[in-house]
């Protein structure tokens, strides 16, 4: 039976403190809400680290790099290394790398994940383009097939669009196209009540027109929790805490 923390006597907390060795902890809506530290975090965290318990963070924000995952939870005063994070980028690149993949991936997804994949050595093709003009014969033109296109890759893309998706879906009538998908978020916080619409309505036109499965890298799926566990030397998952907002 679930209970509040606040409502547990002292032998209580110890045995619940006793129980866990890692505490995976997510960032948007627990650690920070937009650019703004969510009070108490840092002497929780902090309390935690002081018994001993291993801090590592997990999102399925796919709009920062590495570094931008640091500053941002070191400006919330909780120092960390780069490799105490983890999100699916990082899983995605984790799992091409593993499978030798050389080809061209055709992908949506933030300016910061572009670059992630350019700096572990990955060929991107052209996404564009971003406008055309609105004639039906000029569609065919669009149409054509890129055979250096290994893999689409479908995150938040600010700037999607009806020809991009008609491209990735040229690229997946190829069976051997990897078809994969990051973040599975319906909708994404932004704070101030502002929602995002999430990467899962784009995988979910995807997966219908092609009639494929995307393989998923973000939270809750058993790539992204496989990535996790070796990235972070999870021996016991029995003995791991995750901290989420929902």
């Amino acid at each position: 039976m679930l209970k509040d923390l606040a409502s547990l006597s002292d032998s209580e907390i110890k045995s619940f403190l006793d129980s866990f060795d890692i505490v995976l902890c997510d960032c948007d809506g627990v650690v920070w809400k937009l650019n703004n530290p969510i009070p108490g975090v840092k002497d929780t965290l902090t309390k935690l680290r002081e018994l001993g318990k291993q801090i590592r963070f997990v999102s399925n924000n796919c709009s920062y790099r590495m570094e931008d995952f640091q500053k941002k939870l070191n400006n919330c005063h909780f120092d960390v290394q780069l490799d105490n994070t983890a999100f699916p980028t990082l899983a995605i690149i984790s799992y091409l790398k593993k499978i030798n993949f050389k080809k061209e991936i055709y992908l949506f997804g933030f300016p910061a994940m572009r670059q992630e994949f350019l700096k572990a050595g990955f060929k991107l093709a052209h996404s564009g383009p971003d406008r055309i003009e609105e004639r039906i014969d000029e569609l065919p033109s669009h149409f054509k097939d890129n055979e250096e296109v290994g893999a689409v890759i479908i995150d938040i893309d600010l700037n999607i669009n009806y020809i991009k998706l008609l491209k990735a879906m040229v690229y997946l009538q190829r069976s051997e196209v990897l078809f994969i998908t990051g973040g599975a978020d319906t909708k994404v916080p932004m704070g101030f009540n502002i929602m995002l619409i999430g990467p899962r309505y784009f995988r979910n036109i995807l997966e219908d027109f092609s009639d494929r499965k995307a393989l998923a890298f973000g939270k809750p799926s058993k790539n992204f929790n496989d990535f996790i566990v070796e990235n972070f030397n999870i021996e016991d998952p029995s003995r791991t805490l995750f901290v989420g907002d929902r």
